[in-house]
């Protein structure tokens, strides 16, 4: 059954007390009758709506009311608005003042078929290898938000670099900052291979940025969307205690000890290991230069050590580790968490090598960071907080359909 879209007809306080008794009546047939109510409910508000006039129901104020109010001209509106002089001090203060009392709000639509395609560039690293695993989801996600905006021009810009190189992200940025045409910038913070890759301001330049996964305050970013890591640390360690023997022994695949979104994992996991008093060994391997388990240090601990759970804080270990499981353990399975969904994993997932995955949800990081950089340019809507943490899911074979064959984008 669908909702009855309340939000078409928001009464204010001061709305006809006939019109919304009669609005609460139909909502309440609505929710017992089901879809037919639907078509009549919203025929017979709107004639209500007519006879009542307008004292009901919210309406969106624009400069020809705001030039009404202040008995001037839609030019010195106009002016005031957009900081354009034409008009005097004091008619500008006193348009100013009505606009923000009557909750005015700039058409971005409108505005948008003014000017020149708004150019929003997205760098991050090429697409190769295993690069697939983190980075397409969030090219995905960056790119399916700005199909939204078809009646904004608003412009994609796919702007890769190579992330073996540590200056080619900051140099990627550069040269985009000097082309003079882009409005702003999506990008990652941290890459996998190089550690802590430096994104400098822009000499005399200020594009804004928002960054996905990690966060790097001292590049001028305007915010960052990403994981709380500490959060998903914890409860993989916890999935781990509830599964393995009573002080077995853990194996964490730890990545880089460079980048946030891998030693904060780590952290989370050590933090409530010691809050629930866990009197097993830890095991702590990071990753080669590559971003990859070694493989022989992987099978020498699972060999001596009777390991009783496993875990991988990146994507490139998780993928690492998928095989090394299978091919090592064979028939005698140890319960093992992997990171983030792609079709290496999700088969792990699938045949029992994973027991769970963690989706810490990159596609969804992508999409609301560039929801927030939009809106910044297009509405100058600044954004509640400088880092945004977006949840993070636990992943059963059971509930694994729910995210095959991109299913992923609906979750949001």
């Amino acid at each position: 059954m669908t909702c009855m879209p309340a939000a078409d007809y928001a009464f204010s306080y001061k709305s006809s007390y006939y019109i919304k008794y009669i609005y609460d009546i139909f909502c309440k047939f609505y929710l017992t009758a089901g879809e037919s109510w639907f078509k009549l409910t919203s025929i017979l508000l709107k004639r209500f709506s007519r006879l009542y006039g307008n004292q009901g129901m919210k309406k969106r104020t624009t400069v020809k009311d705001i030039a009404r109010i202040a008995g001037v001209s839609l030019g010195s509106v106009h002016c005031a608005l957009s900081g354009k002089p034409g008009v005097g001090d004091a008619t500008r203060e006193r348009i100013l003042r009505i606009a923000e009392e009557q909750g005015y709000r700039p058409n971005a639509i409108a505005a948008s078929l003014k000017r020149k395609n708004l150019k929003v560039a997205a760098v991050i690293p090429e697409l190769t290898g295993e690069n697939r695993f983190y980075y397409q989801p969030i090219l995905e996600g960056i790119t399916d938000y700005v199909h939204t905006l078809q009646d904004y021009n608003v412009e994609l810009v796919i702007a890769s670099y190579s992330d073996d190189e540590a200056d080619s992200q900051a140099s990627e940025i550069k040269s985009l900052s000097d082309r003079n045409d882009i409005s702003g910038i999506v990008s990652v913070g941290y890459t996998p291979t190089k550690g802590i890759i430096p994104i400098a301001k822009s000499e005399g330049k200020e594009i804004p940025m928002v960054l996905v996964g990690n966060d790097l305050p001292e590049s001028g970013r305007l915010c960052s969307v990403l994981p709380d890591y500490r959060m998903v640390g914890r409860t993989m360690a916890e999935q781990m205690l509830i599964n393995i023997p009573s002080g077995s022994p853990i194996l964490i695949c730890a990545g880089s000890s460079k980048i946030p979104s891998n030693y904060l994992i780590v952290e989370g996991i050590e933090l409530f290991l010691q809050e629930t008093k866990f009197e097993g060994r830890v095991h702590k391997l990071y990753s080669s230069d590559n971003g990859e388990v070694v493989a022989g240090e992987v099978e020498k601990l699972l060999k001596e050590e009777q390991i009783g759970g496993c875990c991988s804080v990146t994507a490139r270990t998780s993928a690492s580790l998928g095989s090394i499981l299978e091919q090592y353990a064979g028939n005698n399975r140890l319960y093992s968490i992997g990171v983030d969904l792609f079709e290496e994993t999700m088969d792990f997932l699938r045949r029992g090598v994973f027991v769970n995955l963690v989706q810490n949800n990159p596609y969804k990081s992508a999409y609301l960071a560039t929801k927030i950089l939009t809106e910044f340019l297009l509405k100058d809507l600044k954004p509640a907080m400088e880092v945004m943490h977006i949840g993070s899911e636990i992943v059963f074979r059971s509930n694994l359909p729910m995210y095959e064959n991109g299913y992923y984008r609906l979750l949001m």
